[in-house]
């Protein structure tokens, strides 16, 4: 960015900002690189409450890992420079949920020797029924989970920045989202980690475009440093 772009290459003229998975991924980055990053704001972060909270709300129930397991067994006859081609025909035809599991699951718990480029977090028993792959299931857990612990751990980093700031729509259709902005607000204030909270009437994306507009961009260009 710095050799391609007209920056200000200094932490105190740079911020990071991510909206829904994008703004999961910007608080594990904010827990580790206040060194690179002088402003966060998080914009409904794809964050979970508690230990499994993530995966729970991914696999409710087995029906989701009996999905991937088929997809698997299509996925493994399919040469890997045709993988991206296959995998986004299955997505252009499938739901939501199916897509927002390929990606989590890819980023978090990467293994291209696998036919759908991850480690799953269960495995499936001769009877039929699921157990838990604990080795694989740590790395689900914790992708954009795990907060207590990663708080605890990264609070001095947490001390440093500027401004943190966090927005999440109170009619969100991503109960997780809800419930895991609030329990992320609640650790930062159980450590003393100062952060500012705005709660708007939007659903998950209906306010994007206002939130950056009134919101975003206005809070990076008070805290930010300029030329």
């Amino acid at each position: 960015m710095d050799t391609n772009y007209r920056t200000i290459p200094k932490r105190e003229s740079r911020g990071i900002a991510g909206h829904s998975m994008g703004g999961g991924g910007s608080t594990n980055i904010s827990l580790k690189h206040p060194d690179k990053y002088s402003v966060v704001y998080l914009m409904s972060p794809a964050i979970g409450a508690g230990e499994k909270a993530i995966i729970d709300s991914m696999f409710p129930n087995d029906s989701t890992m009996m999905i991937l397991d088929d997809l698997s067994q299509k996925m493994a006859k399919v040469d890997a420079k045709d993988f991206q081609k296959e995998i986004t025909k299955v997505l252009d035809n499938s739901n939501y949920n199916l897509s927002w599991i390929l990606a989590y699951g890819m980023a978090f718990a990467p293994d291209t020797s696998q036919p759908l480029k991850m480690k799953l977090p269960f495995n499936k028993k001769a009877n039929g029924e699921y157990e838990i792959n604990k080795e694989n299931y740590a790395l689900w857990k914790n992708g954009l989970g795990g907060l207590e612990k990663k708080v605890a751990k990264y609070k001095s980093n947490l001390l440093q920045y500027k401004h943190y700031a966090i927005d999440c729509g109170y009619n969100d259709h991503l109960q997780f989202i809800i419930e895991g902005t609030t329990y992320y607000t609640s650790l930062l204030a159980k450590n003393n980690i100062p952060f500012s909270m705005q709660w708007h009437n939007g659903n998950h994306s209906s306010n994007f475009g206002e939130q950056l507009a009134k919101s975003v961009f206005p809070i990076m260009s008070v805290y930010l440093e300029r030329e």
